[in-house]
């Protein structure tokens, strides 16, 4: 009876064990809390710079033209992902470290944030890293949401140009 028991403490200390190690390293690969958006694919998360996997937003100081009228798209797909974002936490798992800044995917709640910024035309998929995001920019691009209503140049093509 006291090896059954000895047993069965030793396999529950393996548990709480493995368990444990799981945790500590998948909370390694997560950044948590509010964020400060930087523009509209960047933001800082508790001093953490983390770049939204999968999309590419345009850069703040880019202009989009509609119909002959200019608008500060850039500046518009910032603003409007700060204010979706608000305080609320943001909950990012890590998928890599370039230029020293994390990349990740993140969740607010249950909505994927890239998958909400490339619904409503503030961003395009980066079909090079991932092909997740393809179907929501068809359909915002159909429906002309956002960027997709004006005529602009692709984020990568602006930053060659002007940076």
């Amino acid at each position: 009876m006291f090896i059954k028991i000895l047993t069965i403490i030793a396999a529950a200390i393996g548990v709480l064990y493995g368990s444990w190690t799981m945790l500590v390293a998948a909370s390694d690969e997560l950044i948590v809390g509010p964020a400060t958006v930087i523009d509209g694919d960047t933001f800082d998360i508790r001093g953490e710079r983390v770049r939204l996997f999968g999309i590419d937003a345009l850069e703040r100081s880019q202009v989009c033209d509609y119909k002959g009228t200019k608008w500060l798209c850039g500046s518009k797909s910032a603003l409007d992902l700060a204010e979706w974002m608000g305080q609320a936490p943001i909950v990012c798992r890590r998928r890599g470290h370039p230029h020293d800044r994390s990349v990740a995917s993140c969740m607010k709640g249950p909505a994927d944030v890239g998958r909400w910024s490339v619904s409503r035309g503030l961003s395009i998929a980066e079909t090079c890293e991932s092909r997740s995001y393809v179907a929501e920019q068809e359909r915002a691009r159909a429906n002309r949401t956002g960027i997709w209503s004006s005529t602009f140049m692709f984020p990568k093509l602006w930053r060659h140009e002007h940076q």
